[in-house]
């Protein structure tokens, strides 16, 4: 596997994020759920919340301007 580079940040936007919350709200997973369903649920939750704190850090450069 060869060396790409350090990854480029993309832009991350309100929408995409108002999407993702409603999709995968960050709540408890049902009782009902399986371990993989859980699991899932959790790495999903985890993007997201990655990609809210990119937002904010795209957002505070911007001020710094």
């Amino acid at each position: 596997m060869r060396d790409l580079g350090p990854a480029v940040t993309p832009v991350i936007t309100q929408e995409l994020l108002d999407y993702l919350r409603e999709r995968y709200p960050d709540r408890v997973p049902s009782i009902d759920n399986s371990d993989r369903q859980v699991w899932s649920h959790v790495g999903a939750v985890g993007v997201g919340r990655h990609l809210e704190s990119l937002f904010e850090e795209q957002n505070r450069n911007i001020l710094r301007m």
